[in-house]
């Protein structure tokens, strides 16, 4: 191996040779990563000239809350990987341009390099999933990103509301993308993006994702700036909406400030994802808002998008089924969720049900697709790249499962905990692999590292990201893809951790529910997971609680004798309330243990085209044959023990709950 700092970075890595649960820790314990970058990286053509160069002045509020140690079995954890990944979410960014995100990583390079371009604009699902995220983890690598992006944001939000990308100094941003193929001008005027004089755009995908990591920050923070700025953001997007009866559509063209165009002149949406970002994105923000405050000029926006959406735009067919318009994948199931936020903020039923059917035909084992590992293709049959996944795909259905589980449309924990712990899982780069990277580049012929390309510490700075072109069996398997990391997958699945992390346990009305059977620390109890090694939970209560339900593991009946309770060590009489065990009443203090069956079995399935081999303990992936050669997935061979590891971790429980 070249890079001889890997090992000064990984001292307090897991077993050599095993890339297993633990294998995440070395991150917090490595020399600060944030020193590597320096002149190394990509300088910008001048100053950076945003839209309002004087903001307000909003202030950061610290990430307060409460830190100890406890002692836990080595299995799945997702406070863990939600600290892995801010290490990406903070590290694979520029320093001499504002932590700009490089949005490639390309690993079939000698050297391997990060790269720039116009996709950077995915950094707006950074900025939303980086408080969420440091809220599940306490995780404080990184922490002077938080600030710079603050500034980033005040300084990018327009005089009309809207979130604008600056062009001035980056002229990476300016590369043609079929998405941000048109400007419209304050004088009506349309010209092309490549057209010099367009100094600032925006456009209705990057205020989407705005508008959510506003939601985050009104939450945390409870600044009334926020609040406002939305509203005025929703006000101005209703301005530009293309008002047809009941329904209404924001065109394929973005905008300068103050930007209008001739609304009789512009085209309906294709049946494509780049003409549907323009209008589909916004949904999440809108309903989330509208269920926050009550506004009413959110929930009318939202529900014409979403009426049109349904009724107008020929995306999905009747059952829910993906017309082969893209045949993208993630293209139809980050629609889903935008509708599902927003008919679950209004009450929207057949909306809810639609939903709820189409997700239920995407999970079919059709199309290369696998509901064992959650393995989910990138393109549908005949697109030549079925055979691969991004991990934006698994991210999506896990929070499909997970929200409609919660807004009680149906029971699909057992699908988000069985996808969280195999190709999720594994699609999350881990210390371990640092060295397979290098020794990939290595084998590469020589290239010159490009005008917009670094070559700093490239794999160390991606620790934690997720895999842009998997296969059921290796996280970088292509050497023809663009890259092996396109971030777009790293700020969905980013957002997805926090949804597993706050929907694993629930506590209301002295009520504690356990959905998912993880690893999971809280104010009012903690789980202790030793799944797959054993059919054990434990949890240690808290907070008094009069119910205590637990949800049983996919392999479980409902109703099962062998799924079995004790407090404190003797056995307690249970019930069941349709997949929950339900105990009664715990105070303070109590330890819960609930045990059940698990085996091992062996399955042969085809996923994208391949036939595999899956050793699978309960519902996890504990091997898989044939190995991959690159970066090879489920080296889970200490699973299979019938004891865990046991690890020293520090909890952190925040000041702050968000119902994000």
């Amino acid at each position: 191996m070249k890079r001889r700092t890997f090992l000064k970075m990984a001292t307090t890595s897991a077993v050599a040779g095993t890339v297993g649960w633990g294998a995440v820790r070395s991150v917090q314990a490595a020399a600060p990563i944030g020193s590597m970058a320096d002149k190394r990286d990509v300088a910008p053509a001048g100053k950076i000239v945003y839209v309002n160069p004087n903001p307000p002045q909003v202030p950061l509020k610290p990430y307060g809350g409460t830190r100890y140690r406890d002692r836990v079995p080595d299995t799945y954890d997702v406070a863990e990987r939600a600290a892995l990944c801010i290490n990406a979410l903070t590290r694979a960014t520029n320093p001499l341009a504002d932590h700009e995100l490089y949005f490639w990583a390309k690993f079939f390079r000698n050297p391997a390099v990060m790269q720039h371009e116009i996709s950077d604009l995915c950094q707006t699902k950074f900025m939303e999933a980086l408080p969420l995220l440091r809220i599940a983890s306490g995780s404080r690598v990184g922490l002077e990103v938080d600030e710079v992006w603050r500034q980033v944001t005040l300084k990018s939000i327009g005089p009309d509301g809207l979130f604008y990308v600056p062009l001035a100094g980056r002229p990476w941003g300016r590369e043609p993308a079929a998405w941000v193929a048109k400007v419209a001008r304050a004088d009506g005027t349309v010209v092309p993006s490549s057209d010099p004089s367009v100094t600032q755009f925006s456009y209705a995908v990057v205020c989407g994702r705005m508008m959510n990591a506003m939601i985050a920050h009104h939450l945390r923070e409870e600044h009334p700036f926020w609040a406002d700025a939305i509203r005025k953001m929703i006000a101005r997007l209703s301005e530009l909406a293309i008002e047809e009866g009941d329904f209404c559509f924001l065109p394929a063209v973005a905008l300068e400030p103050n930007a209008r165009y001739d609304k009789k002149a512009m085209a309906r949406p294709g049946n494509n994802l780049a003409d549907g970002e323009f209008f589909v994105r916004l949904l999440e923000g809108l309903g989330w808002f509208h269920r926050l405050t009550g506004d009413s000029q959110a929930r009318e926006l939202g529900g014409k998008l979403s009426r049109f959406t349904l009724r107008q735009w020929p995306y999905f067919g009747a059952k829910g089924e993906f017309l082969n318009g893209d045949m993208h994948f993630h293209g139809h199931t980050l629609v889903l969720l935008n509708l599902l936020e927003m008919a679950t903020a209004t009450g929207d039923r057949e909306t809810l049900d639609f939903v709820r059917r189409s997700y239920e035909w995407a999970k079919t084992p059709a199309a290369g697709r696998s509901d064992t590992i959650g393995f989910f293709p990138e393109y549908l049959p005949p697109h030549p790249h079925y055979r691969t996944c991004e991990s934006c795909e698994i991210a999506d259905m896990i929070g499909l499962a997970l929200k409609l589980s919660k807004a009680g449309v149906g029971d699909y924990y057992n699908d988000a905990e069985r996808w969280t712990r195999n190709h999720f899982a594994e699609s999350q780069l881990l210390n371990e692999q640092v060295p397979l990277i290098y020794a990939l580049s290595d084998a590469q012929p020589q290239t010159p590292v490009g005008e917009y390309e670094t070559a700093w510490h490239v794999a160390e700075r991606n620790v934690g990201a997720f895999a842009g072109w998997s296969t059921a069996n290796d996280w970088a398997p292509l050497k023809t893809a663009p890259g092996s990391i396109m971030h777009c997958c790293t700020g969905n699945a980013a957002r997805t951790l926090y949804w597993i992390w706050k929907e694993a346990l629930r506590f209301k009305d002295s009520e504690l529910r356990v959905n998912l059977l993880l690893n999971r620390a809280s104010r009012e109890a903690d789980v202790y997971s030793f799944i797959p090694h054993q059919g054990k939970v434990e949890i240690k209560v808290k907070e008094a609680c009069d119910r205590v339900l637990v949800h049983a593991p996919g392999w479980v009946k409902a109703g099962s004798p062998e799924m079995t309770a004790a407090v404190d060590g003797k056995a307690v009489e249970t019930r069941w309330e349709g997949r929950y065990l339900v105990l009664g009443p715990a105070q303070a203090g109590r330890h819960i243990t609930v045990t059940f069956p698990i085996a091992e079995r062996t399955v042969k399935e085809t996923i994208g085209g391949v036939e595999y081999t899956l050793v699978i303990k309960g519902d996890t992936v504990v091997h898989i044959d044939p190995p991959g050669r690159n970066l090879p997935l489920y080296r889970r061979d200490h699973c299979r023990s019938g004891e865990p590891r046991y690890i020293e971790v520090e909890r952190f429980l925040s000041d702050t709950r968000l119902e994000y």
